[in-house]
């Protein structure tokens, strides 16, 4: 069993709740219930995006209220999904900044 450490997701940490993997990751359940939770919100997000293009979920009453703009290189928005799903702005802003300035892409924004 694989030591977990609370560092935060990483690189591939949705598919475990996608999918079941035995010999690497436990099944969740009862003594899990925020993971179980996670899995029912991810889950419904890919579903719903694979089946009408918007992965907020219009007749499932745990997305109320729940908005998700498609993305908009100007507004950098993305969502944030916790606890609870708030739309932000501008992940990692700072970090962004100085990648533009070592590699200027805004001269290719039309």
């Amino acid at each position: 069993m694989p030591v977990l450490l609370k560092m935060g997701a990483v690189h591939h940490d949705d598919l475990i709740y996608l999918f079941y993997i035995k010999p690497i990751f436990p099944l969740f359940g009862k003594d899990s219930p925020t993971e179980v939770e996670m899995v029912s919100k991810l889950t419904a997000i890919y579903a719903s995006f694979a089946k009408d293009g918007n992965p907020i979920p219009s007749n499932n009453p745990n997305f109320k209220g729940v908005k998700w703009e498609p993305y908009n290189i100007r507004k950098n928005n993305y969502l944030d999904i916790g606890k609870n799903l708030v739309e932000k702005t501008n992940l990692y802003e700072n970090r962004y900044k100085e990648w533009e300035k070592l590699y200027p892409l805004s001269q290719y924004i039309q």
